[in-house]
């Protein structure tokens, strides 16, 4: 991603079926990730409180969502992928290069992500 090239979003009301599978975890704020990508967050409710969340949608790739619950106790922003999705670890990988994130900007991953690549990284 170029500095000052925007990274194209949905809104945040568009269904997408099977977009529901928790990738990570990010310690990064909303307003962090503002900063860092342009990205805007909208705040919505669900059936158990109300959230700050995006649908990146690169035109390379298949969208991804990122949600964050102020309210909760873990903070931080979910990263949200297919639950079709065959490599999930390159999706994370291809995720944090997109949005510029560092392994130290993770604070959980899924089991099916291999960790021993991540810390390549």
């Amino acid at each position: 991603m170029k500095n000052n090239e925007k990274i194209p979003q949905l809104d945040l009301t568009t269904k997408i079926t099977g977009l529901n599978k928790n990738l990570a975890y990010l310690s990064v704020s909303t307003d962090n990730m503002k900063k860092r990508t342009g990205i805007e967050f909208t705040r919505a409710v669900d059936d158990l409180d109300f959230y700050d969340g995006a649908i990146v949608a690169p035109t390379d790739r298949t969208p991804f969502t990122l949600i964050c619950y102020p309210r909760s106790e873990t903070g931080g922003i979910i990263v949200e992928t297919f639950d079709s999705i065959e490599d999930y670890t390159a999706d994370l990988v291809d995720i944090m290069r997109r949005l510029q994130l560092r392994v130290s900007d993770l604070s959980w991953v899924a089991d099916e992500v291999d960790r021993d690549f991540l810390l390549d990284m």
